[in-house]
Order: structure tokens, then C-alpha cells, then sequence
């Protein structure tokens, strides 16, 4: 093998990294590590390490300067970083704390494609070898310290050739910081495994061959420890950096390095070797003599570069880890299962038994002037279980009540209404005023509750009619003779005496399907992702698209038993009548469930944060139910409401529900298949916007 092909492991060079314009988080900042060797990149917190490691890892995208590993670019075809050829440990834990020990280390060696056989055996192998708890121990049950061992033996569960480690040991006591380093030495020697890795320990770093001190996101130097205390004449390295954090010694490394670029390696026996090209022949052939040495570690067969496995198997393969690792957090997170379960029968049974229904006990005030048999059938035939009667001598009293809020109206009868109601029917052509106003009952309404007001008036017509037809006859006329000029004829959908609820019924199904299934996946990955769980899964070599369609599987199985649940309440619990085949009002809504679902994915790719994930679902939901004609009809909007309401996810689709519902309609329907239509477009479209979000936000 070529030496200039074998010995960088990672080159980087010239990159210029800045998530706003104003801070730029890498400057110009290089780095050759030699493949065989432990290089420490030490700087303090917020010195851009971890973004240079994102970088060479391909999560993020530099904006200029170029990054090899293994001589590809990261995430180009045929590279395998992402992939088999990176193990990674983040600064944080990044550990999913339902999985035992042994369930989080076969989960990460499946994504990483080995075989089953050598699973266990590699598991085993770590769980002694990082001296870990028994493997059926829950990692959210475990020590911080032991926590961190299990995310190194992660990394190492596949024996990568390149190890990434960002701060491995911070927040650990001394002895484990100790430990680890020596594990770090063991298998750099070994295994010939190429190790980077971050700290702000400084001092900590002399276990590596190779240091690089950077600030600032500039890379101040990069060389062997113990050259560096040379050439400074300094005891620890911690002096180094102090000295090379000046400005002016800064300022002179800087030039020192540009002039180097110009000198012959002949030349360059008594400075600072900046890694780059054939020049460091003699400092890695040093490397390869240290690592010449034997330990007591069984040898392990390193993971070589090599070509990537066919892109389906590897999709197949990832899609099913992932899927078991998330229905066996499901299984094991009861609380959350059992609130998604019940959810549906709760909101179904609240809508069923409060929303829509005939009101009863309207209290109104009485006061019957007539006292004749007319008046006093009228109010003998008023529903008592809906109208609660409450008699006043006299017309003022009655109104007092109202006003003083305790009847929601005043129900006049006036003087002598009977004998003016039948000489308004027997002598049109003498009515005057006088007998107009004294042959009706007058309602005087408190209409801060209109629909009160409006129900108390439909019974009372009822009770009025009813009387009518009865006692008319006996006086010598045609019973009919009140009738109301406009009838209700025989309904050519529906039934003649439908209630509010099953108006109500096709429009709150869909959008609490809608509902239900934004919690599914909104809050799941922003938590995944604000813990660097997700991140930790892409480094496997997982796609995002591979990553939210294991979440859309895992969640469809919790749809489909919302939805038939939240639909055997309403339609066979509370008997809400429907005319339609039930496969099609079982279809539409789990699709328009799962619409809801991609739309939580894409508010939890926009978010950041659990809250502004909470405020964007609801602050977008409640526009989406209320212009949807789910509560009151579209054709209250003005004009262009209503145009703009029938592009929006629930609008057409509550349209066609209730097409189906009510009207018994099919999908040959244009009404009924433009809803299933409009409902896939906006999976679509947020499907679509999801992925590029979180593929391309930094």
C-alpha cells in the first residue's frame, strides 16, 4: 500500500464553517491524522471541536475547504463514514434508557449490519472488557459513569478503523478517566484502530501520539505532545496552550506555518511539523514503532474500508432494527401506551355526550293572561325534561326573573289570547292591532345564550302546533289551518329529525384523528433528537428517510387502533347513525390520522424545543379545525376564507366524511375521492418538507 494512501485516516483542509454569518464557528482550520494513531484535538468548550468532528462525520456541511475520510468525501457513494467505518461516542450520554445493556448494544451492531452470531459474542466481549453491569440491566437504571462505558462499547461494538470520541471524560472521576485512556492505547496498539478524540483536559492528552490545541475554531498547532514541550521548553501542555493562546505568539505560529508550506522536509528537522503531505514520513514511521507493541486483548478483525453493501438490503435491514427497538420501547413505556389508547374513548365519549344534544331544564318564566283551556293545553304540552316552567302572576315578575338572570326567557301568554285568536281566524278582515298583539305569545329572550333561547322556541312552536291541531276542530274549524306555508319534505339524505351531532360527527372524527396523531411523533423527535439520539443513529449510516419511516410503521399500529376505537364509540356506543359502507369511514379517517402524524414530523423537524413544538402544533391545529366546517359550515365564511379553508388538510376531507356518513355515498364520488385525494397530497408535502429540513438543517 502507498504510503500517501495509507497514512491519513482523515484529512481536512482549509475549512470555513459558520451557522450565522456573524460567528464563525471554523476558521480556515486543517487536520491530518494518520491512520494507526490516537490523535487528541484539544481546545476549550465551545471552541468548535464538536462541530469539526460533525463535520467529518458528514452531519454537517462545511461552507468551504474540503474533508476526507479514508480518502472520500463523507456521505459520497462509496464512502463509509456514515456508515460501518466510524464507531462515534458523543459528548453527551445519547443512549435510549429503556434498552437494557445487551438490547442497546445489539440494537447499534444490527444498524451496523453484523450478524447475529457475532453480536452476542462481540457483546459479551465488551460488557467484560468495559467491566459493565449484567447486560439485562436497564441503561436508565445505571451510574453516569457506567452509562458512558456503554456508549464507548457502542462505538466499539462493530470495530470500526476509525473511532471518533467527543468528550469521553468529561463529568468522570479521575480512575475512569484513567481507564479509559488506557482502553484508548490498548486497541490504538492492538487493533491499529485510528482514534480521535476531543477534551478540554488538556493535560490528559499526553496518552495520544499526536495532539492538535485549538481556539477560537482556529487551529493554533498540531504535533506530538512531547515535541511541543520540547520546542517550548514547558512543562505541561497546559503552558503550551497558554502561550500559543497569546495574540502575538498566535499571530507568529500563523506565519511560522505559512512559511513551512514553502520549506523542503530536509528543512524542517527543528520546527513544529504541521501535518500535511509526505513531510511527516518520519513522525508516522515513530507512530508505527510505538504501535509495534502486544497487550493482553485478544486480537480483534478491524472492519476495513470497503464497498458498501447494496442500498435496499441496508434499508431493509435498518427500517427492521429500528422498528423492534421503537414497539419494544412502545411495550415498555405503559403510561404513554395507555394514554394514546384511551385517549380516543375519552374525547369520543366527552363529544358524544355534550356536544350536539337536545338541551333539557331551560328554566323560563311564565305568565299565562288568557287562564283558558287553549292557553293551558299549550303549556301542558311543552316537554317538561325540556322546558322548566316556572308560573308568575303577572308579566312584570316574569320579566324581573330574567333580568335577574334566573330564566333564560319570559313566555307571555296575553289576556283574552284565545277568543282574539279566534276572531283573527274567523274575521280577517277586521284585525286590527290591538287584536294582533293579544292572539300571540310573545317570547322575551336573555340572548346572552342564543342557542338556549333557540331550543326553548322550537318546543314552544311545538307545543303550540300541536295544541292547534287538536282544539281547532272542536271549535269548528280545519285543523291545518295554522299550518305553516313551507313544509319539510321527506329528506333525500339523512333523516327528518337530525340532531347537531351528526353534523358535527364527520368533521370532529377526522380532526381528532388529526389531533391524536400530532403527539405521536412531534414530541418523540424532538426529545430523540435534542438527546443526540438521532444524530447518534444517522453516524450508523441510517438515513433520515429511513428514520421517519420506521416511526410512521411503528406509530400506524397505534392509528389503527385509535381510530377504531374513537369509531366504535361514537357509531355503536352512542348509535350515531351512518349511511355509508364503514371500510370507507374507517379508510379516510386513518389516513387523515396519519396526515396528522406527518404533519407532528414536520413541526418536530422545524422545532427546536419540546415548547416550541407544543405551541407550533397547537397554534396551526385550531385554525385547521375551525376552517374546516367541522363546527359550523364553510358557507359562514366570507369569500375568501372559504377559498383559502378548502386547500387546508381537513376541509375537503370533512366534506367527503360526511358525504359517506350521511349521504351513503361511494368512491366513485368526485366529493368522497377528492377528500382521500387532498388528505395523500398534504402527507406528501409534508413528508417531503420534513426530510429536507432535517437532511439539510444544520
Amino acid at each position: 500500500m502507498e504510503s500517501g494512501e495509507r497514512t491519513l485516516a482523515i484529512d481536512v483542509h482549509q475549512v470555513d464553517l459558520a451557522y450565522d454569518k456573524r460567528s464563525p464557528v471554523l476558521n480556515s482550520l486543517s487536520l491530518q491524522l494518520p491512520s494507526g494513531s490516537i490523535y487528541g484535538l484539544l481546545g476549550p468548550s465551545g471552541c468548535g471541536k464538536t462541530s469539526l468532528i460533525r463535520c467529518i462525520l458528514g452531519l454537517v456541511r462545511v461552507d468551504s475547504g474540503s474533508i476526507k475520510v479514508f480518502n472520500r468525501k463523507p456521505n459520497s457513494y462509496g464512502s463509509i463514514v456514515p456508515g460501518v467505518g466510524v464507531g462515534y461516542m458523543p459528548q453527551d450520554i445519547s443512549l435510549f434508557d429503556d434498552l437494557s445493556i445487551d438490547e442497546t448494544l445489539l440494537y447499534f451492531a444490527n444498524l451496523y449490519g453484523l450478524e447475529l452470531g457475532a453480536c452476542w459474542k462481540r457483546i459479551r466481549f465488551l460488557i467484560d472488557f468495559l467491566n459493565l453491569p449484567a447486560g439485562y440491566r436497564s441503561v436508565g437504571s445505571l451510574s453516569g459513569g457506567q452509562k458512558r462505558r456503554v456508549s464507548l462499547a457502542t462505538a466499539l461494538i462493530h470495530k470500526p478503523p476509525l473511532l471518533i470520541l467527543d468528550e469521553p471524560t468529561v463529568g468522570v472521576d479521575p480512575l475512569l478517566r484513567t481507564s479509559i485512556w488506557s482502553h484508548l492505547t490498548d486497541i490504538s496498539h492492538i487493533d491499529g484502530m485510528t482514534i480521535l478524540i476531543t477534551t478540554h483536559y488538556i493535560e490528559e492528552a499526553k496518552g495520544a501520539h499526536l495532539v492538535g490545541l485549538m481556539r477560537n475554531g482556529r487551529m493554533l498547532v498540531q504535533d506530538n505532545p512531547n515535541r511541543l514541550l520540547h520546542h517550548y521548553g514547558l512543562d505541561t501542555l497546559e503552558q503550551v496552550f497558554l502561550k500559543l493562546c497569546t495574540s502575538a505568539e498566535a499571530k507568529r505560529i500563523h506565519d511560522d506555518y505559512s512559511d513551512l508550506k514553502q520549506f523542503p522536509a530536509s528543512k524542517m528537522d527543528n520546527r513544529l511539523i504541521p501535518f500535511n503531505g509526505e513531510s511527516n514520513n518520519r513522525l508516522f514511521n515513530s507512530i508505527e514503532r510505538t504501535q509495534s507493541s502486544t497487550s493482553s486483548l485478544n486480537s480483534v478483525n478491524i472492519v476495513k474500508p470497503s464497498k458498501p453493501k447494496r442500498n435496499e438490503v441496508y434499508f431493509y435491514n435498518h427500517i427492521g432494527t429500528i422498528v423492534k427497538k421503537n414497539f419494544r420501547s412502545l411495550i415498555r413505556s405503559r403510561g404513554y401506551l395507555l394514554f394514546q389508547l384511551l385517549l380516543p374513548l375519552v374525547e369520543a365519549m366527552l363529544f358524544a355526550t355534550t356536544i350536539g344534544r337536545d338541551l333539557h331544564s331551560i328554566p323560563v318564566a311564565v305568565f299565562d293572561g288568557d287562564q283558558t283551556n287553549f292557553s293551558q293545553t299549550i303549556l301542558q304540552h311543552i316537554d317538561p325534561s325540556v322546558i322548566d316552567q316556572t308560573i308568575f302572576q303577572s308579566e312584570f315578575e316574569a320579566l324581573d326573573s330574567v333580568r335577574d338572570g334566573k330564566h333564560s326567557q319570559a313566555l307571555i301568554i296575553p289576556d283574552n289570547f284565545a277568543i282574539n285568536l279566534y276572531m283573527k281566524l274567523n274575521d280577517s278582515n277586521n284585525i286590527n292591532d290591538e287584536m294582533l298583539y293579544n292572539s300571540t305569545i310573545r317570547i322575551l329572550p336573555d340572548m346572552s345564550n342564543k342557542l338556549m333561547i333557540d331550543f326553548a322556541e322550537k318546543e314552544i312552536i311545538r307545543a303550540y302546533t300541536v295544541t292547534s291541531k287538536k282544539l281547532l276542530p272542536t271549535m269548528g274549524m280545519n285543523a291545518h289551518m295554522l299550518d305553516m306555508p313551507v313544509q319539510l319534505g321527506e329528506p333525500v339524505y339523512g333523516n327528518a329529525n337530525p340532531s347537531f351531532t351528526e353534523f358535527m360527527t364527520p368533521g370532529i372524527v377526522l380532526t381528532q384523528a388529526f389531533f391524536m396523531a400530532i403527539s405521536l411523533t412531534t414530541m418523540k423527535l424532538v426529545t430523540e433528537r435534542n438527546h443526540g439520539l438521532i444524530e447518534r443513529v444517522v453516524v450508523t449510516g441510517v438515513s433520515h428517510f429511513s428514520i421517519i419511516f420506521s416511526l410512521m410503521l411503528t406509530n400506524l399500529l397505534i392509528v389503527l387502533i385509535q381510530c377504531f376505537i374513537l369509531l366504535a364509540t361514537l357509531l355503536f356506543l352512542f348509535h350515531v347513525p351512518y349511511y355509508g359502507h364503514l371500510a370507507m369511514i374507517y379508510a379516510i379517517t386513518v389516513i387523515q390520522s396519519f396526515c396528522g402524524m406527518c404533519f407532528g414530523l414536520m413541526v418536530s423537524a422545524i422545532s427546536d424545543t419540546e415548547n416550541t413544538a407544543t405551541m407550533l402544533s397547537l397554534g396551526i391545529f385550531y385554525p385547521i379545525m375551525l376552517l374546516s366546517g367541522a363546527v359550523w359550515p364553510i358557507e359562514a365564511m366570507n369569500d375568501y376564507l372559504r377559498y383559502f379553508s378548502c386547500i387546508l388538510p381537513a376541509t375537503i376531507p370533512t366534506s367527503s366524511m360526511r358525504s359517506i356518513m350521511v349521504r351513503g355515498w361511494s368512491i366513485t364520488h368526485f366529493e368522497v375521492y377528492s377528500g382521500f385525494l387532498v388528505t395523500l397530497i398534504w402527507i406528501g408535502i409534508f413528508l417531503v418538507i420534513s426530510i429536507l429540513v432535517m437532511r439539510f438543517k444544520k
